[in-house]
């Protein structure tokens, strides 16, 4: 029998089937297309997961973001349902996207002993996963559209000045004042550590391939601003690939 994992961005597909012991023994990357309607979108996994199988599945867990707006799907996007209907008789699970990395670097990567961590996502956007006490804080948590400069850039979610209008990657990419957003990310780092309480931050996504580029100066803005007699966070990059698949099939058994 085999377990699925997938990943649902705004960009692409990806679709990992693991064997009995937690293994990836293959995967598949689908063009996601948003603009398509979603039953579309939900018809062509199914099968692309059918093909995968040969018809013996035991889990299909899915990691899919919140704000990834398809055609025709509505406000909340009824992956579960959907994909049910090729499935009556597997279990599936759908969890947010940015639980599902954290969820994998926790139990397998950067974040293996912390007790607590976050992690936040860079990509077309910023998701955020919190593991609270060994737990997943199974709740909304859209870390990136916390509020870092009031009445700053235009957000894509209608607010003005979220983490997500500064540090996504097309913006960061774009920017000419590096420094001034590893202030922001820093800021925001050092806000989450002061309300969580928790000392450890996983970095991922497309920006976490800068590596020590982006790493290094984050780390000296946390230390540099965090407060006298506080003790900076321990702020790592995720070192496992594919942590939104193995996330996702890790939470569906």
């Amino acid at each position: 029998m085999s377990r699925f994992g997938v990943d649902i961005g705004g960009t692409t597909i990806k679709i990992g089937r693991f064997d009995e012991h937690n293994n990836i023994i293959e995967k598949k990357i689908l063009a996601t297309k948003p603009e398509r309607k979603f039953v579309d979108i939900a018809r062509e996994l199914a099968m692309t997961i059918i093909r995968m199988s040969g018809g013996k599945i035991s889990e299909i867990g899915i990691g899919a973001p919140s704000a990834v707006n398809f055609s025709g799907s509505g406000e909340h996007t009824p992956w579960k349902s959907e994909i049910t209907k090729y499935f009556p008789k597997v279990k599936i699970s759908v969890r947010n996207d940015a639980d599902c990395a954290a969820w994998a670097e926790y139990i397998l990567g950067a974040g293996q002993g912390s007790g607590s961590m976050i992690m936040l996502t860079f990509g077309t956007g910023i998701g955020g996963g919190i593991i609270w006490k060994g737990k997943l804080f199974d709740a909304p948590c859209e870390l990136g559209h916390m509020i870092v400069a009031p009445d700053g850039a235009p957000c894509t979610c209608g607010q003005k000045g979220c983490l997500e209008a500064y540090l996504n990657a097309n913006a960061y990419n774009k920017s000419k004042n590096k420094d001034e957003l590893h202030k922001i990310l820093a800021g925001a780092i050092i806000s989450l550590t002061r309300i969580f309480g928790i000392n450890t931050f996983v970095l991922g996504g497309g920006l976490a391939n800068l590596g020590d580029k982006l790493l290094n100066p984050i780390r000296k803005e946390v230390e540099k601003n965090i407060g006298e007699g506080k003790t900076a966070p321990k702020i790592h990059l995720a070192e496992i690939p594919d942590a939104g698949i193995i996330g996702a099939m890790l939470l569906s058994i």
